[in-house]
């Protein structure tokens, strides 16, 4: 046996060699030792440097970090790491972790500052973090300086819930400038298209979640489609106003605008069929016109109001 001491050797590597003979049998090995100098040194390896954009930071916002011992000896348990951090001109922020076991060359520990910091305001906001070891012989990686955007969620409105006849489509918007768009038939564009052929007979729910930067939205929309049957479309026209309350077993319908005009009122089913009509004659201001439901069977209707020319239906729901 042989013992190798570093003393009188020097840093940097040594090739140690040997031979073993017996009889004339014979067998070399060699062993190459490389003494270095022992270095201590703690690295901040997270956060990043540089910009990131957020939506979920807030005026309670985590202040997280990663050490890792990027020298080559152990630092010891209970030896002290002293952490800092200040965003933008804020009273610096100071805690302390102290190590529950040795600390070996190539791990890493999380850290989490005690006390949070204000980031509510939807801002971009500087910081700088940095950490402190008595033993750290290298001090170039134990700071990081940053910014951090906060910025406000996505705000997604696929609009009010819609009927429209077999013969019509409706394209859904998301927005613009997003990352990511997710639909309810898994598709990834901005926009969508509902008709008939993607919906079906009745009413249907189709949702979008957007994803844009580590904000997620998202939105919904009811499309009811219905029998027309050659209806004419639905016009918009101010003059003529009406809404519909069902209230237990009748349907209070409430009409405004209607200036010395013919009124004529259908409720429909889906199926497009005509299960009641009235006509009103010189109406006038306004009146409330009841309606009873109690025979009908459960599901979706629509109320249509004809007066000179002008069409205008809601929907409403028996349940």
């Amino acid at each position: 046996m042989h013992c190798l001491q570093q003393r009188g050797i020097g840093l940097g590597y040594t090739t140690y060699y040997v031979t073993v003979t017996d009889n004339e049998c014979q067998a070399v090995d060699s062993i190459t030792v490389t003494y270095v100098m022992p270095f201590t040194d703690m690295a901040l390896v997270f956060p990043p440097s540089g910009l990131v954009y957020s939506c979920e930071i807030s005026e309670e916002t985590n202040v997280p970090a990663m050490i890792m011992n990027t020298g080559n000896t152990i630092i010891p348990a209970s030896d002290t790491i002293f952490g800092f951090y200040r965003v933008d001109t804020e009273p610096v922020v100071s805690d302390s972790l102290i190590l529950q076991s040795d600390f070996y060359p190539g791990n890493i520990i999380n850290f989490s500052f005690d006390q949070t910091a204000d980031m509510g305001e939807p801002r971009l906001y500087n910081y700088k973090i940095y950490f402190y070891y008595k033993n750290d012989q290298n001090a170039d990686n134990d700071s990081v300086n940053g910014q951090v955007e906060h910025i406000n969620p996505p705000v997604i409105n696929l609009g009010n819930d819609t009927m429209l006849c077999d013969n019509q489509s409706i394209v859904l918007d998301a927005g613009p400038g997003y990352h990511d768009y997710i639909w309810s038939d898994y598709s990834t564009d901005q926009t969508m298209t509902v008709d008939i052929n993607n919906s079906g007979w009745g009413s249907n729910t189709f949702y979008v979640t957007v994803y844009y930067y580590d904000c997620v939205s998202s939105d919904t929309i009811e499309v009811t489609f219905i029998i027309c049957d050659g209806l004419t479309d639905v016009i918009d026209n101010q003059e003529l106003d009406f809404y519909a309350d069902p209230a237990g077993n009748s349907l209070n319908i409430f009409f405004t605008g209607a200036a010395n005009r013919t009124i004529e009122l259908q409720v429909v089913n889906i199926q497009g069929q005509v299960i009641f009509n009235d006509v009103y004659s010189e109406a006038s201001g306004r009146f409330i016109k009841q309606v009873n439901i109690s025979g009908y069977p459960a599901g979706i209707y629509i109320i249509k109001v004809k007066s000179n020319n002008i069409i205008k239906t809601e929907k409403f729901i028996i349940k």
